[in-house]
């Protein structure tokens, strides 16, 4: 399927989460930063600042433990599959909550890639915008749904600031 329809054929219910944080607080990044547990399933991916999105999927790699030139360890073509790659190690890592950080930094085709991922790779996933312009970039209203569950399975705030 081309990368530009993985989105808009993914569920309207797909298990999507925006987290607000207007305030780009050091508290917030620390308590999500603080949320990766590969063993438990949760996987928190630190974008590269201005990173197309063949790079996001390089950073999920790289925040599942693997080698930052995975691509060339792999025999891959140069990023020609890194979206491929990266959900083949979410699925395999039992990825159960995937957090971006900063997600309103990242590009629409790295959103459209991200939002993707929870119906192909059966995760949550949180998306973590921070600062005052936190909006997401045209986020189809389909895929704005809040969740009760949480990574750790407490009840942090949803869908507000941290």
């Amino acid at each position: 399927m081309p990368p530009d329809q993985e989105a808009a054929s993914a569920p309207a219910d797909a298990p999507v989460t925006v987290v607000l944080d207007p305030a780009d607080s050091a508290a917030c990044h620390h308590l999500v930063a603080g949320l990766h547990d590969l063993a438990a399933g949760r996987v928190v991916c630190h974008p590269t600042p201005g990173a197309s999105a063949t790079d996001l999927a390089l950073d999920l790699l790289v925040a599942l433990g693997k080698r930052f030139d995975q691509l060339e360890a792999e025999r891959v073509q140069p990023h020609a599959h890194a979206w491929e790659l990266a959900r083949l190690w979410l699925a395999g890592e039992h990825t159960r909550h995937l957090l971006v950080l900063r997600a309103h930094r990242l590009d629409q085709h790295s959103w459209r890639r991200l939002l993707a991922l929870p119906a192909t790779c059966q995760f949550t996933l949180w998306l973590v915008a921070t600062g005052p312009t936190c909006a997401p970039p045209s986020t189809p209203p389909s895929h704005r749904r809040g969740t009760s569950e949480s990574p750790t399975n407490s009840s942090p705030h949803i869908g507000s600031p941290c």
